[in-house]
Order: C-alpha cells, then structure tokens, then sequence
C-alpha cells in the first residue's frame, strides 16, 4: 500500500471517490486521509478465528487407557527438599571494629 502522506490532495481525492467516500471534494489532505484509512478498514473483511470443535478436541486428547501414568512424590518428600534448598547459610562472624582513639584535649593556657 502506498504511503498515503506522499501522495497528492489530487490522487487522495480520486483513491477516495474509488472508495467512495462522500464529501471528499471540500476535504483538505489530512481529512481524506483519514476518511480513506477509515473507509480501507472497513473494507478489509475480519474472519473471526472458529473454536475448535469438541469431537476435534477429543480426537486430539490421548486415550486414557493408553496414557502413560506419572507418579508423584508425597508431599513430605517434596517439603524435605525444599527446606534443604532453602536452608539459610551461616555468615561469617566479621571481626570487631576497634574503638576510636580520641585525643584528650589540649590543657588551657595560663592566664595572666
């Protein structure tokens, strides 16, 4: 589809009266572009999607006769699991900070 902005008032005009849209003759270009995107939606046909049917649905279920059988772990088995994974690890103690040394202060000058 050509770019509708690059195309002259002259050719929007003759696209939309092949569309026909009315009034497109005291339209300026931004107007019949729009009337045309608008008019070109509606003509393009929207197919709405089928569902599928229920004997399609159940031709594509496995048998149940011939599915296979999946065990499952017991509950405790998988909270053990869990709790292992999610066991918090110890820190490392980190060594003390020593206090900071304060310097007393200077003694006061005699007066005189």
């Amino acid at each position: 589809m050509e770019n509708l902005q690059s195309m002259t008032v002259r050719a929007l005009r003759e696209r939309a009266r092949d569309l026909g849209i009315t009034g497109r003759g005291t339209m300026n270009k931004a107007a019949l572009v729009e009337a045309i995107l608008r008019a070109e939606a509606e003509v393009v046909p929207v197919q709405p999607l089928a569902a599928p049917s229920v004997e399609a649905e159940r031709a594509e279920a496995p048998d149940v006769e011939t599915a296979p059988v999946v065990e499952l772990a017991p509950i405790e088995v998988i909270a053990e699991s869990v709790v292992e994974v999610a066991a918090p690890v110890e820190a490392e103690a980190e060594p003390p900070i020593a206090p900071a040394v304060v310097a007393p202060p200077a003694p006061a000058a005699p007066s005189a």
